[in-house]
């Protein structure tokens, strides 16, 4: 890929800044779905949940529900965080 195209992609996104900006406030989203994830389990089991910055933003039965919610709200994929809260995750062995 030319330079020239990365940069003006970059610059197109709203620069460097503002794309690292983005990218910490998503990983802050990620930790607290993390941190949250147990008692989501225990509050909302085997539904879909969307959380952004501000907390848990939808929760349904379906990604489509969820998402649909979330694109209500004026957000987008990459403003949210979402899983579904397996009450049943497969066994995985490393």
């Amino acid at each position: 890929m030319d330079k020239d195209y990365v940069e003006e992609i970059i610059e197109g996104l709203g620069g460097a800044k503002v794309l690292m900006d983005e990218m910490d406030e998503y990983h802050q989203i990620v930790a607290r779905m993390r941190k949250e994830y147990p008692s989501l389990v225990e509050r909302h089991p085997d539904k879909w949940v969307a959380m952004g910055k501000d907390g848990v933003l939808a929760v349904g039965d379906s990604i489509d529900e969820v998402l649909k919610e979330v694109e209500g709200r004026g957000l987008h994929g990459t403003d949210v965080v979402v899983e579904f809260l397996d009450t049943d995750p497969p066994l995985l062995i490393l």
